[in-house]
């Protein structure tokens, strides 16, 4: 397939995120670990903060998958998107075209459900059979994942080590404290109490 054939994505009226870089028509194969080495090999790597592969079905329903790379800065996404459609011939033989990613539009929180009054007490309840939120099957928890954790180096594994240290350590000493001050207030209660009964 020529550069010229590719349909640009996302349409030019479409916004934009200048962090966020769509990564179009991978093979189905591609892994998150040959994008970190492509990545890696044009001098990006350390610039992303984030990566994700998202395949929808199988091999045989679509052949091709698409990837997101967000960057920590916008320069960073510029340089990856200058590079159009890029010839990975280790990743595929087609070019791969690189733009933007559309920008997603924040999802309003959802509508809370009024206080039942006195004229609603009497709606039955819903029942198991009339719940509309189908429990999860098998094949959907088989399903993989659309979003990943981008891979941690051994910095960033020792950084959370040492926070979750901190937090437990944290936590030791504040039961501590309380186990100290309810002891203290036994002991004096009992102090007074003793006192009271002497006179």
């Amino acid at each position: 397939m020529s550069a010229s054939k590719l349909q640009p994505h996302p349409p030019a009226n479409v916004p934009v995120d200048k962090k966020k870089v769509f990564v179009g028509q991978l093979p189905f194969s591609t892994t998150k670990g040959m994008l970190a080495a492509k990545l890696t090999e044009v001098g990006l790597f350390d610039d992303v903060d984030d990566a994700f592969i998202v395949r929808r079905g199988s091999h045989a329903q679509s052949p091709f998958v698409v990837a997101f790379v967000v960057f920590k800065t916008e320069e960073a996404a510029r340089t990856l998107v200058s590079m159009n459609c890029a010839h990975w011939p280790d990743i595929s033989p087609s070019p791969i075209p690189l733009s933007f990613a559309k920008l997603q539009k924040r999802k309003l929180p959802a509508p809370t459900t009024p206080a039942p009054t006195a004229s609603s007490a009497s709606t039955p309840a819903p029942t198991a059979s009339s719940a509309s939120t189908p429990a999860p099957t098998a094949s959907s928890a088989s399903t993989p994942s659309m979003r990943e954790p981008w891979s941690l180096d051994a910095a960033d594994v020792l950084r959370r080590g040492e926070k979750l240290i901190k937090a437990i350590r944290t936590a030791q000493a504040t039961a501590l404290k309380e186990e100290m001050e309810r002891r203290a207030r036994t002991a004096l209660q009992e102090e007074a109490t003793a006192l009271q009964e002497e006179r």
